[in-house]
This record gives structure tokens, C-alpha cells and sequence, in this order.
């Protein structure tokens, strides 16, 4: 296995694939009604554009929670209202790490795609590889610091959805010292989403 092979965790099936109150006077609620149009139509780009940050937890967004299964591992990220887990994909699925969920942001107004911030509470230390017989930590992550999970294509009618760890060859990805840093570094524009990982939901 290469460093590069082990890096990639939390990427499996890897393929390298948001009223207005509106005024009674006619003029302007045809004005308003105009402008909801061209809202709705548009669409956020993950490259150009601001994610629309929503402080806080997923209660107010259940398509995402629940236990979210590899389609093709065994690895899961496990999401309730206010935290993320993640499992690793290795025997037993053993948990890689834990996190608070701080900030969900979408990417696109049909709120198929967006960023989870989350706050990593626990890594667990024995999981690990071997490389030329020394024998190295799996997961680097800091307790305390944060990242961005990203998430795309959210069908909750299929139940499916493609999600990853930040990782970016030569980059900290160990996580950064705030949640500002974090969701400015850990996007797609600076390419640490170029690889995501296929899920289907649970029955659970």
C-alpha cells in the first residue's frame, strides 16, 4: 500500500467523477414574483460560488440523517441531528472517527449538494498500516480542530448520495484550528473533493 493508497480513507468507490414578505401593491408583487423566478432557477456553482451557511445542526435538515453504507465497502458515515461518525472501511467497520456537526452549508438551491463542519471529538488511534515495516497511525485527525464533509448528489427518494473527507496529496488535512479556516480551505475549488465515495442509506 502507498502513502497515497492510505491517505484516501473515507473516499470508497472512488471515482475520480435556499419569503420574501411582499408588498399588496400590484407593481411590486409582480416585481417580487419576477425576481422568485430567477431565484429559483438558478443554481450554485461549488467552484465560484458561497455556500448558504445555516448555523448549527442537521434537525432542521433530516434528508441527511441516518446511517449512510458504502455501496461497494464496508465503511459508513452515521449522522444524526448534531454529530458525524465515521467508520472505516477495514474489518468490522470499527469507528475511525467522531465529530460535531458546527455549520451545514448548501452549494446548489435544490440543497442536493453542501459542506458539513464538523469538530472532531475522537480519532481512534489503533487503526493503522503498515509501510516498509513500520507501522503508522490511519486516521491523522486532531481532536478539537475541524474540517468539511462534503456531500453531493443527495437523491432522498433513492436514498443515495456521494460524500467525503477532506484529502488533498501534501495538504493538512488533519484539520484546521477553526471552523472560518476550515470552510475556507477544505472546498472543492482547492481540490480536496476530487474524489467522493457512493452510499445508499440504511434501513434502519
Amino acid at each position: 500500500m502507498t502513502d497515497q493508497q492510505f491517505q484516501i480513507r473515507g473516499h470508497t468507490e472512488l471515482n475520480g467523477d435556499t419569503m420574501k414578505k411582499i408588498s399588496s401593491l400590484p407593481l411590486v408583487l409582480a416585481a417580487a414574483f419576477v425576481a422568485a423566478l430567477s431565484f429559483a432557477s438558478c443554481s450554485f456553482d461549488a467552484n465560484t460560488d458561497d455556500p448558504i451557511t445555516i448555523p448549527g445542526a442537521l434537525e432542521d435538515f433530516p434528508a441527511l440523517v441516518g446511517t449512510w453504507n458504502a455501496s461497494s465497502s464496508s465503511d459508513k458515515y452515521v449522522l444524526t441531528d448534531s454529530t458525524l461518525t465515521y467508520h472505516d472501511y477495514s474489518a468490522g467497520a470499527p469507528v475511525a472517527y467522531t465529530a460535531d456537526i458546527e455549520n451545514l452549508r448548501f452549494i446548489d438551491t435544490e440543497k442536493t449538494s453542501g459542506y458539513l463542519t464538523v469538530k472532531i471529538t475522537d480519532v481512534n488511534e489503533e487503526l493503522t498500516y503498515v509501510w516498509d515495516g513500520v507501522s503508522y497511525p490511519s486516521y491523522t485527525l486532531e481532536v478539537g480542530t475541524f474540517i468539511c464533509v462534503y456531500w453531493k448528489n443527495l437523491d432522498s427518494v433513492a436514498g443515495s448520495v456521494q460524500m467525503a473527507t477532506p484529502y488533498k496529496y501534501g495538504s493538512n488535512c488533519d484539520g484546521l484550528d477553526t471552523t472560518a479556516e476550515a470552510e475556507a480551505e477544505y472546498t472543492v475549488e482547492n481540490e480536496y473533493f476530487g474524489m467522493t465515495g457512493a452510499y445508499v442509506r440504511a434501513n434502519d
